[in-house]
This record gives structure tokens, sequence and C-alpha cells, in this order.
């Protein structure tokens, strides 16, 4: 006995779940059906109970067409309409088989079809006489009206998805068809943001437009496509992005049924290997070099470290000198992005420093978050130009300070230059090093909220005087959750001020009882302050010895 192996009742009962119901599938497969009968023209007008759809397409061939339209898995369309696309015959079958549809009728040259669609999937003997439920009408349609009544209102549930900012089903067909609803145009061009490009190529005779963002970090793009007019899209993160516009043959095969997705086979894999391979060929042309940095950065990123090594060009932010701590919380200075020639002699500088045999030091060195623009005077010296890199291997810099020639308090030094020199990273030690000479340069970790002498700071070649104008500001941390930034900079900024008037033997202006201790002798005990003129004060000691102080 020769069989199907099908069952038909059982395929008939679960359509409906293939489709979502939503109006963006329906209008989408109404659309597609559109696009496949040669259509250039679609007219939606929505009334209270449902809305008429009407193509002036190749319509619906006599009784033999509108059996082949209700039929489940089968289609009349054209023959290289069969061979391009593969239509699987259901795109009908989601509008019937919509919950929030009862009635629809078909119509077409001087036929027309009324279905009840609860009737039609529970009574097999309504769905067998269906050649009965077809009409002559007097009044004849070129193309196809299709008029649907539903239980909800259609008419919001419709029109949304083709007006919102969101694709709708109808953005992609501006080379295929012109929609109207209502009335009114229905702007049928993809969106921008899934056209924008930074090349322009051809994939399987198809247009295919390849973007990169402009982004240093991770964002979400989209690799879109453009089936027959029917929008494809996927989210993806960290990669390429890309539109490709089918209008002939079929370079990837859609998800069935409604083109929801892109199957994952051989053809989609070739496709992100083909974009791979244009993306390497434009990045290492000559024309790459007008491409913005940003955008330079993103397509780095994509790659595995070696294949970074090898490219003509890499990204980077250039480490600049400084000349004093400008208040910005950060005193170390890089500039924008900038695209250079990716040279064995470019120096790619982590920003810690690697402070060597000092006092203070966890063990013998330990690592200090700030004070690399300081040293790129000493690095240009040296005939180098250090780069901030997050995609080349950096090397670390290390620095021996010199003798200790001063303590400000008990974790500020002022040293002797000592010198420095570069490893391939933390742990190693640097086999040459080199005279930091008179440059000024420091370096400070264990930042503070409140207290300049809290951070641990080392600096060479720099007077207090100067150490207070201009570096002791990069000692303050403003992260902390429970204080404001400007408040807590004010205080530190105050004890600045304090050490500042400490070292010049002056007192400030709003002075504590604390203030004094620094002018009091060992073993003696302030009895008497008195203020004189010329903005002094005379601090009388329990031995009558007295002591002229400057005050601010």
């Amino acid at each position: 006995m020769t069989t199907s192996l099908i069952n038909t009742n059982k395929i008939r009962s679960v359509i409906a779940r293939l489709f979502t119901g939503s109006a963006v599938e329906i209008l989408g497969e109404l659309l597609q059906n559109s696009q496949r009968a040669n259509a250039s023209r679609v007219d939606i007008v929505t009334t209270e109970d449902g809305f008429t759809y009407y193509d002036n397409g190749d319509g619906i061939k006599g009784l033999a067409g509108f059996e082949t339209l209700l039929t489940i898995a089968d289609s009349a369309w054209e023959e290289d309409v069969n061979q391009n696309q593969n239509p699987m015959g259901l795109g009908i079958q989601s509008l019937l088989a919509n919950k929030n549809v009862t009635q629809v009728s078909f119509h077409s040259g001087d036929l027309k079809i009324t279905i009840d669609t609860a009737r039609w999937w529970d009574d097999n003997s309504y769905v067998a006489d269906w050649q009965k439920l077809v009409e002559a009408v007097a009044s004849t349609v070129s193309g196809l009206r299709i008029e649907v009544i539903g239980t909800l209102d259609l008419k919001g549930a419709f029109k949304p998805p083709i007006f919102s900012k969101h694709p709708s089903p109808a953005a992609g067909y501006e080379n295929f068809l012109q929609v109207f609803m209502d009335g009114e145009q229905v702007d049928t061009k993809a969106p921008t943001s899934f056209t924008s490009h930074i090349l322009q190529t051809e994939f399987s005779g198809c247009k295919l437009l390849i973007n990169i963002e402009p982004t240093e970090y991770l964002r979400t793009t989209t690799q879109t496509v453009n089936w027959y007019g029917q929008l494809i899209s996927k989210e993806v993160t960290g990669t390429f992005g890309f539109y490709l516009e089918v209008n002939c043959g079929q370079p990837v095969t859609p998800m069935a049924p409604s083109r929801r997705g892109i199957v994952q086979d051989s053809k989609w894999a070739a496709l992100q290997q083909f974009v791979q391979a244009k993306l390497k060929e434009f990045f290492q042309s000559p024309e790459a070099t007008k491409a913005a940095p940003a955008i330079w950065l993103s397509y780095l990123k994509l790659l595995s470290q070696h294949e970074r090594q090898e490219m003509p060009y890499t990204v980077v932010r250039e480490w600049e000198p400084e000349e004093h701590y400008t208040n910005d919380y950060n005193y170390d200075v890089v500039s924008s992005l900038k695209l250079v020639p990716n040279l064995p002699t470019n120096l790619y500088l982590d920003p810690d420093i690697i402070v060597e045999g000092v006092e203070g030091a966890a063990e013998n060195w330990d690592t200090f978050s700030d004070g690399i623009s300081s040293f790129v005077p000493v690095l240009q010296k040296a005939g180098l130009s250090p780069y901030l890199s997050t995609l080349m291997p950096t090397q670390s810099l290390h620095w021996r300070p010199g003798s200790t020639k001063q303590t400000l308090t008990y974790q500020t030094y002022l040293v002797e230059g000592g010198e420095w020199g570069l490893s391939d990273n933390a742990d190693n030690v640097p086999t040459n090093w080199m005279p930091v000479g008179k440059s000024p340069v420091f370096t400070v970790s264990c930042k503070n909220n409140w207290d300049c002498t809290e951070p641990l700071f080392y600096a060479a070649n720099i007077t207090p005087q100067e150490f207070y104008k201009e570096y002791a500001e990069a000692g303050f941390d403003p992260n902390n959750d429970d204080f404001n930034t400007d408040h807590m900079h004010e205080k530190y900024c105050e004890t600045i001020e304090d050490q500042t008037l400490r070292i010049s033997g002056k007192l400030r202006r709003n002075f504590s009882r604390n203030d004094l201790r620094q002018f009091t002798p060992t073993g003696l005990t302030l009895k008497t302050i008195a203020f004189l003129a010329d903005n002094q004060l005379e601090l009388t000691f329990d031995n009558q010895e007295k002591v002229l102080i400057p005050h601010e």
C-alpha cells in the first residue's frame, strides 16, 4: 500500500502554531505574495471591523488558481519565483489561522470566495466542499482583493507597525512595491541604520553593503538580508554589520515560515567568510586610511592578536606631556584616537609605572597608577613616542628613584631622578637602564578622597613649592559613593593649602590649634597667642620664649 506518511488532518490542526499571529507577520506575508505576483502597488484600507488589502499583480487564474491558493504547501507562482524564492505555500494560511480573524474573502477576476475561518479549521466537510463557496460576481478585479473581518481593532493593530520608528513590514520594498494605507503612501525604504556602510560589493550577484560601527566599546549592530523586499535582521554584538539586498537567486536560506530568520547553513557561513575577506582586503588598501580611527579600532578588535600585528596600521592614543595637573581628576593626558603606521619601533606603553627600590613599596617594587605623562619628555629625549593601545602588546615603564632628598610627609618623598627602563611586562626587570636626568617626574598610588598627605608620592627634580602647586592634586581620588565629589575635592585642596603654608612657615587665615604644633619647640607648652601688626602672630611658651609667625 502506498502512503504519503503525512497526517493531513493533524497538519491542519497545528497550522496556527507555525505563526506568531502578529499584524507585522500577516502584513509581511501579504506583501511577499504581492511581490511574487509582480504587483507594483498595494492599497490597504482599514475599517471599523477589519481591512481590505488590494494589489495590482497577476491575480488568481480561475477556479484552479483558487484551489492552489487555499491548498497548504502549494503555490502557482511563475517559474523564476519558484526557483529563486522557493516559496512554501503557507503565506495565506497565516491570515486564515489567526485567532482574531473571523472571515476572509478573496476576489480576483470575476470569482470570489468567502471563508468562515472557524469552520475552515474545525469542519472537514466545509473544507471538502470549498468549491461551493466560490461565486461568480458581476464586478471584476484586476489583481487580488482581500477583505478581512476580525474581532479586534485591526486598524489599530495594523497601522502602528508601518508608521512606527521600528522597521515596518513595508520597509525594504522600495524596488518592488508602492504601499498605501488609507490613502497615505508608506515609506518603503530600508532604514539608514541598516544601509550605512563603509564599502559596497556584490555577493552571488546581489548588492552587499558592509559596515563597521565606529566605537571604542562593544555595541550591537545588525546583519540584515533584504529578501525580495522583506527585511530579515539579526542583532549581533562586537562584530561587523551588513545589508544584503537579494533580488535574484538564493544566496542565503530564510527560515520558514514567515522568513523570521536566516538558516545558519553553509550559505550563511560563506556569506560571513566573504564579508570578513572583503573587510580584510579593504583595510589593507590605501583607501582605508581615509576611514575614521574609531572605525579602524572596531575592525581591529575583531582580529586575533597575530592578525593585528600583521595589519599596516593600528589605532592608538598618544601619551602627552602635562605641565601640571588640570583638575580633571586624571593627571595623565592622552590624545584623541589616532591612526598610525604599525611599526616594530612603536612604543605601546602600559599606563602603570613600576617603581623599584623605594621606601613604602610592597616588597621591593610597587605599581603606581599615575605619572606616565611626566615621563613623556624623558622618553622623547630617548627618541621614543609612547602610545596607549588597547590592541597591541604593551611594555611596562620601570623607575628606580635616586636617594631621598626630602620627606615632606610620611608618604611624600622628594628624590633624586634615578634611572628608568622598559620591559615586556611588570614582572620582568629591564635589561637596559637610562638616567632620568633633570626632567621633573613623579608617581602616585594609594589615592585619597580627603587628604593630600595620605597618597604615596615619589617626585624627582621638583621643589616642595612646585610639588604642592602642580602635582599634589594628582593624588585626589574622586570615587566615593557616600560623598559628593566636589565637596571631597574642596576638602582635599584645603589640605594642599595647609601644606603649602606649612613649608613656607605661614599659618592659614582660619588656622586651628593643631596648626601651631609645628611651631612649638619640643618639650614646651604654648601659653598665649597674640595678633600683631603686619599679619604676624606672637606665640609665648611656658619658658617665656617667644616666636613670631607670618599669618596669611
